[in-house]
C-alpha cells in the first residue's frame, strides 16, 4: 500500500514537470512556416528611430528595391520585459541582427536565417 502510494505521488511529480517543461519550450512559438510569431504571450516588436514596429508573423525572400540598409539591432530586451524602449532594441531579434527599412510603406524587414535559408522578417509602426 506504501509502494502504491508512493509510485502515484512520484507520477504527480514527474508529469507535473513534464507540463512545466511543455510550458517553457513552447515561450517561443514558431509558426508552420517557422517564422517567428510570439514570445510567450508578447508579439516581436522592435524599437526604431522613436518607433515600435511589431512583426506581422510573415517574410520575404528578398528585399524590395526600396528598402534601404537601416542598421543593426543593439540591444535584446530581457525575457518577461514587454516592450523594447530604446533606438535599435528588440524583445525577440538578437544583438546584431540587420535591419532594412521600406520609407515607402515604413516598414522594417529583419534579416534572419531559418533552415539555413535567407528570410526577411516584416515588421509594421505600431505608433
Amino acid at each position: 500500500m506504501k509502494k502504491t502510494i508512493l509510485l502515484i505521488a512520484l507520477a504527480i511529480i514527474v508529469l507535473g514537470g513534464c507540463d512545466y517543461i511543455s510550458k517553457k519550450t513552447s515561450e517561443i512559438s514558431v509558426s508552420s512556416s517557422e517564422e517567428p510569431v510570439s514570445v510567450g504571450e508578447y508579439p516581436p516588436l522592435i524599437y526604431v528611430n522613436d518607433k515600435r514596429y511589431q512583426s506581422l508573423g510573415k517574410s520575404v525572400t528578398e528585399l524590395p528595391g526600396s528598402a534601404d540598409y537601416l542598421g543593426t539591432i543593439t540591444n535584446k530586451v530581457q525575457f518577461g520585459q514587454f516592450s523594447p524602449t530604446e533606438n535599435f532594441s528588440s524583445n525577440f531579434l538578437e544583438v546584431d541582427t540587420e535591419l532594412y527599412y521600406d520609407s515607402s510603406d515604413d516598414v522594417i524587414y529583419a534579416e534572419v536565417t531559418v533552415n539555413d535559408k535567407l528570410k526577411y522578417v516584416i515588421y509594421i509602426s505600431k505608433n
